[in-house]
């Protein structure tokens, strides 16, 4: 028997359970009662132990039953309590009372105080389950008060340890702590292990609960350590489950080893316990699945030993996991099996819980007045009991249903309860909710700015803690937060760091959500591919990790995404899955989402009828459910929809609803569309001066939201391509159908180039109040800017779907206005487009030169892959054909017809319009015969009127006077591009161009593997020209340039491209930068313009760049350069020399467009002073002259 006390000490509880057995077997044997009395409660207390709970019951009640018969009341008393033990750990905590009351009853009997103690400390367990909380802590600090009487520290240490329990199990973490303390401070000062080890577990978990993981951690580590140390595999395994529920990235591993051990050891109960925790690991992972089949288990351990107490908590849990799974029948099941659990066994706490969590599934339901109540009986039992962290829970869910409901103020009153009571106990996982849940108030009741800090208390918190998922989820919610007040470079990058943060900790449920939110994004941007990229990767998360209300929510946005492509077939598709998945897991704000982007697929094929009645049907949801946002936008469809039926009066009335509702909740974009709309409409009813005002503030609130994505470039334009073109059009077609055609001007000029504008003023340190902007009182001076010029005119382009807008601009202030013919639709089908813009797109295609052609392929693109040089040999076979001189006719006819007589001066500087940068303006001609334009004037263009400004601005010294850098055929070779290995050839036309231009300007070309990237990156500062000869890419705009020698491997993209992004990054401070690569012109054509490697080198401070549209012969290019750079040279400007250039070129054997017409100077008219060089090629010239009369 004493072995067997040895074996229990250690935790080695198979073992004691037999020599128990054999000491039991010998007791009775030799007929000794009083023996056989404690034996077989030894073997009760291992039984209990290894979580046999019916067996140990059965020793106990012999033990009970000898004790009784031999008179033994000690032994008696004893045993009471060691039944009530068993009976308190299967969960029947009433009768569990009774027999500890018997035994306490026996204890003052018997004046056994150290037993009253335990009694007391055993009774006060009991009375906390049945919800008993004052009189439990009367007990506890009975219990306490005899241990220090009788001076049995380890008594005394044990109950402050269970004092410091109940106070955590109310969520009174501070006094938890301090109990808790005490008790530690006892067991180190007694030399006793196993309660230290024992309360630096609990205290572990109390520092969780308050927030501070990291001391949480270094206790748990402590309590493993000792518990290893002196071989108490059952606290190991307690420990282990604890550390799970700290260190989220570790929180599988733990419990796995805790129960590997809980197996070992063969503890039931353990083993069920874990399962259990298992079950919550996987499920705060999004791995639904996996965590229904852990609390399975689980359960099934539970009914196998009788432990109904764990029997209810992982009924509830199971019924989490269902929910989840959006199996909402299976989850209400279970919850309602716990709740009777609890009921039968006077758990008073457990019954709250069963309630609380029975009112989360009936929200989920929408079935909001139920939730109300469950969570009211919910909240009246954690009231009762004391139960403080419970109270902050439930007034957090009740808070969460008024919200559902559209009662924003009561919800807030519930959100400041649980903030309040999470501040008093010090839980500071609740404070972060609690914080978080405001904010989502906030947001809703329309006052974003609070909404947006209480969101930023809560990530503070958050990072405070050390709550890595919490972060995760905070920093998603302030993206959304962000996003709806517009504010999108703030959402995106709250977005992205929520987004790696799910994918460190392994939340695979917050990786999936969050992928969705950004494919959001991305559409929000017009990046629709890119969206649906996203959005995919959501669905396929949510369908893998058995999340059905995500897996609806990613068919409802794949729809949207689909109905804005046009596809609607697969549109519908999607969003009727939608709709059914929402339907089967009852959530009504996705349905109302899911037949609103319907309706809107249905009226984008004009089947107003069925879009309407769904519109009506959502909204009737949207109302009950309370989701403004939802409610908004389809008062905003719906106004659209009554105007095709002719109900003016309902279609405003839904329209002003829409932008009232907007300002309501702060959604910038909703009101700018809102806006839009109501602009729309007052133009179809013929109510100009009201139309204007509201595209002027539709106007006004884009370049609000535009300015939220200050310092991402990239959005700002994506922002402007997707939104603006519209409203900014409509505007000037309203101002120029008034006569107001100077004002429709300065409209055009605010959405023309703007960020190219932003980037040189950044630039040139200029302040950006001198822009213009969305308010008509910047509207001044713009005549100033044409003023600055000498002997030419300004010809501002702008086209609509039928017609072109032209104003030209004099040096003597006057702007002129003047327009097309509206295009008659046979001139469009005969050419197989649908509108102006049709026509301007096809412009250059007659000028394309394929790789056969004469000259070598100096474009960077897929298919570079072999040398060209060969073939460069053929004839040259790109003739302009019949369709391209019609097409050029038609836009000399719509361009420079209208305005001929007012180009009168020798010059002419173009501001193109989106895809008017095709037009070949060189080469086009009034009739076939008739002379060039470039015959008539000197051309230049800018992109905008504001650029230009900027140039005109800028500083004389601020771009450098002497010094030269060019560069020709670039040694690459085998290099990964664009997702591949290629080898890219040499280009030998274009070391001979540079080796020529270097002559004439008397410097050394950087050639071959001299042309590095970091070489040519170094000297771009330091030079006022720039001669660029190589292999490029027009759409990406990157230029190939030779990599730096590397060993073995094989370079990347970084390592010899010349990217828009490296160009930005240093200070060009060249005047002129000619860039001799195929096509160095073209690029992506947005409203901002032409996205290519030209435009960079303008906003990096170039006053002027020298490109070409097409690609043309090599010999004509080798003359073209020659004479242009002699020329220039010999002090005449960049705009003077080309003209005579090409003039040259066109009258000695290159006569056709193709050949002369693509080269293109954008920017400033520049000069150089390169006397010297100057006079030299003069003397030059002149001896072949005399050669050429000899």
């Amino acid at each position: 028997m004493q072995l067997g006390d040895k074996y229990e000490a250690q935790s080695q509880f198979v073992d004691a359970k037999q020599l128990f057995k054999n000491a039991l077997t010998i007791m009775q044997t030799i007929g000794r009662k009083r023996e056989e009395a404690m034996v077989h409660g030894r073997l009760g207390i291992v039984l209990r132990r290894l979580s046999n709970m019916q067996k140990a019951k059965r020793h106990h009640q012999k033990a009970l039953a000898i004790a009784i018969e031999i008179g033994d009341r000690q032994r008696e008393g004893a045993s009471y309590g060691n039944l009530g033990n068993v009976l308190c750990s299967l969960g029947e905590y009433q009768k569990a009372k009774e027999y500890h009351n018997k035994a306490l009853t026996i204890a003052i009997e018997i004046g056994d105080r150290q037993r009253q103690g335990t009694d007391y400390g055993n009774l006060a367990g009991e009375l906390g389950y049945l919800g008993e909380i004052q009189k439990a802590k009367e007990y506890h600090e009975k219990a306490l008060a005899i241990a220090i009487e009788t001076g049995h520290k380890q008594s005394e240490g044990i109950f402050n340890g269970n004092l410091g329990s109940l106070f955590y199990s109310l969520g009174e973490y501070q006094k938890a702590r301090i109990y808790q303390e005490k008790a530690l401070a006892i067991a180190i000062k007694i030399g006793c292990k196993e309660g230290e080890g024992h309360f630096c577990g609990n205290l572990g978990s109390v520092f969780a609960s308050l927030g501070e993981y990291q001391k949480a951690k270094e206790y748990l580590n402590k309590a493993l350590s000792i518990a290893i140390e002196i071989g108490d595999k059952r606290r190991q395994v307690a420990v282990y489950a604890s550390l799970g529920s700290v260190d989220y990235q570790k929180a599988k591993e733990y419990q796995e080893k805790a129960l590997a051990i809980a197996i070992k050891t063969g503890n039931k109960h353990e083993e069920g316990s874990i399962n259990g925790n298992l079950g919550e690991v996987f499920s705060s992972l999004g791995e639904y699945q996996k965590a229904k089949e852990y609390c399975e288990k689980a359960l099934a351990i539970a009914i196998e030993i009788g432990n109904t107490q764990e029997e209810g908590r992982l009924n509830r849990n199971l019924g989490s996991a269902f929910y989840s799974l959006g199996d909402y029948q299976k989850a209400k099941g279970y919850q309602e099996k716990a709740l009777a659990i609890a009921i039968e066994n006077g758990d008073r706490k457990g019954e709250g819980i069963s309630y609380d969590d029975l009112g989360m599934l009936f929200y989920s339901f929408g079935e909001y007045q139920k939730a109300k109540e469950y969570h009211e009986k919910a909240l009246a039992i954690a009231i009762e009991i004391g139960d403080k962290q419970g109270e902050g829970t439930i007034n957090e869910n009740i808070g969460t249903v008024f919200c559902s409901l559209g009662k924003y103020e009561k919800a807030k009153k519930y959100h400041e309860k649980a903030l309040a009571v999470a501040i008093e106990i010090g839980d500071r996982q609740r404070e972060r909710k609690a914080n978080g849940k405001l904010g989502y108030v906030f947001y809703s009741l329309g006052d974003c700015q609070k909404a947006k800090e209480y969101q930023e208390r809560a990530f503070d918190i958050a990072k405070e803690i050390g709550d890595r998922q919490g972060e995760g989820r905070i920093s998603g919610d302030l993206g959304s937060a962000f996003y709806s007040l517009g504010e999108y470079q703030k959402a995106y990058e709250c977005t992205e760091k929520a987004l790696a943060t799910a994918i460190e900790i392994g939340d695979r449920e917050g990786e999936g959500r969050i992928k969705g939110n950004l494919g959001s994004f991305f559409c929000l941007l017009g990046e629709y591919q890119k969206g649906k990229e996203y959005n995919e990767k959501a669905l396929a998360t949510a369908k893998e990790i058995g999340d059905r209300k995500r897996e609806g929510i990613g068919y409802q946005r794949l729809g949207r995404i689909y109905s804005e492509l046009r596809k609607n077939q697969e549109a519908i598709q999607y969003l009727e899955k939608a709709v059914g998945v929402s339907k089967v897991i009852g959530d009504r704000n996705l349905e109302a989402h899911s037949i609103m982007s319907l309706a809107t697929v249905f009226a984008s094929m004009n089947d107003n009828q069925k879009a309407k009645e769904l519109l009506e049907k959502a909204l009737t949801i949207s109302r009950e459910y309370g989701h403004r946002n939802v409610e908004a936008q389809i008062y905003k469809t719906l106004g659209y929809i009554y105007d095709s039926f002719g109900e003016c009066g309902k279609a405003e009335d839904c329209l002003e609803k829409a932008y009232s509702m907007s300002i309501q909740i702060g959604d910038k974009m909703i009101e700018f569309k809102s806006l839009l709309s109501i602009a729309q409409f007052k133009i179809s009813h013929s109510k100009v001066e009201e139309a204007e005002k509201y595209l002027l503030r539709c106007i006004g609130k884009f370049e609000q939201i535009r300015n939220s994505v200050e310092g991402n470039n990239e959005f700002k334009m994506s922002l402007s391509e997707e939104h603006s073109t519209l409203p900014y059009k409509l505007l000037v077609r309203l101002l120029c159908d008034t006569e107001k055609f100077q004002d429709a001007l300065y409209v055009e000029e605010l959405g023309r180039a703007r960020l190219l504008a932003e980037l040189m003023a950044d630039n040139f340190k200029y302040s950006a109040e001198s822009q213009i902007s969305a308010n008509p009182h910047s509207w001044v001076g713009i005549e100033n800017i044409a003023k600055r010029e000498s002997n030419c005119v300004v010809l501002y382009i702008s086209y609509l779907k039928r017609q072109v807008l032209l104003w030209v601009l004099k040096v003597n202030g006057d702007i002129c206005f003047r327009k097309s013919e509206r295009v008659k639709n046979n001139t469009l089908i005969a050419e197989c487009v649908c509108d102006v813009e049709g026509i301007f797109k096809k412009c250059a295609a007659g000028f394309g030169v394929l790789p056969e052609a004469n000259c070598e392929d100096r474009s960077l693109d897929d298919t570079v892959t072999t040398s060209t040089r060969e073939k460069s040999r053929e004839n040259f076979q790109s003739e302009q054909t019949k369709d391209t001189e019609r097409i050029h006719q038609l836009c000399y006819k719509w361009i420079v017809a209208p305005v001929e007589d007012l180009l009168t001066e020798s010059e002419v500087i173009i501001v193109p319009d989106r895809f008017s940068y095709r037009v070949p303006f060189a080469a086009l001609c009034d009739e076939p015969a008739g002379k060039y334009l470039s015959e008539k004037y000197r051309m230049r263009m800018v992109p905008s009127l504001t650029t230009l400004h900027h140039i005109q601005e800028c500083p004389v010294d601020y771009h450098c006077q002497t010094g030269a850098l060019v560069v020709g055929d670039p040694t690459v070779g085998q290099v990964h591009y664009n997702g591949r290995l290629i080898d890219i050839t040499p280009l030998f036309y274009a070391n001979k161009e540079a080796r020529m231009v270097g002559q004439l300007l008397g410097i050394s070309p950087l050639l071959g593997g001299c042309a590095t990237k970091q070489a040519i990156l170094q000297a771009i500062p330091s030079v006022s020209l720039i001669h660029l000869a190589a292999h490029g890419n027009a759409e990406r705009g990157e230029i190939a340039l030779s990599p730096q020698s590397t060993a073995n491997s094989i370079p990347q993209e970084k390592d010899y491209l010349l990217t828009v992004s490296d160009i930005q990054g240093v200070q060009v401070r060249a005047k002129l930068v000619v860039l001799s690569c195929c096509h160095s012109g073209r690029g992506l054509i947005k409203k901002e313009g032409v996205i290519g490697i030209a435009r960079a080198f303008l906003a990096s401070g170039a006053r002027s760049v020298l490109i070409a549209s097409w690609a043309i012969p090599d010999e004509a290019t080798a003359t073209l350069m020659k004479h242009f750079y002699k020329l220039l040279v010999r002090g005449e400007s960049d705009r003077e020399s080309l003209n005579q250039a090409v003039q040259w070129l066109r009258s000695n054997g290159f006569p056709k467009p193709s050949e002369w017409a693509p080269f293109v100077l954008m920017g400033d008219n520049v000069t150089f002073d390169f006397k010297k060089r100057g006079k030299e090629e003069l003397k030059e010239d002149n001896k072949e002259e005399k050669k050429g009369t000899e």
